[in-house]
């Protein structure tokens, strides 16, 4: 590369030519035209975003309600089979038991009193 005003021979990486000082001037490089820019892509919708978002948040409400409604049923499930009166077993020799007497049931409160007397010291 030559400097345009000394014609001293500079390398491309000066800036300026060291005999002179003046400023070496570097050719550009060539660009080919493109026919038009690229237009600036448009931001995505907001719509299927919130409606996807609804739709998760449904979801999950749905399957919450599901859990909870199956776990009450199995539990009523359970308590049922363990509250339920089983058939009784036959007596023996085939003897049937006379029926048991339903009496009133009673309620008695008793209180017993205590009196505590404090003796003084002889």
């Amino acid at each position: 590369m030559l400097c345009s005003f000394c014609q001293a021979i500079c390398t491309p990486e000066d800036n300026y030519c060291y005999r002179c000082g003046a400023p070496v001037n570097v050719r550009p490089l060539p660009v080919r035209a493109r026919g038009s820019l690229p237009s600036r892509p448009q931001a995505p919708s907001l719509a299927p975003l919130v409606a996807k978002g609804i739709a998760y948040l449904a979801l999950g409400v749905l399957g919450h309600w599901a859990a909870a409604t199956l776990a009450r049923s199995l539990a009523r499930w359970a308590l049922r089979s363990m509250t339920t009166r089983r058939p009784s077993l036959p007596a023996r020799n085939h003897l049937s038991l006379p029926p048991a007497h339903h009496t009133p049931w009673h309620q008695e409160i008793i209180v017993i009193w205590r009196r505590s007397e404090q003796r003084g010291g002889d």
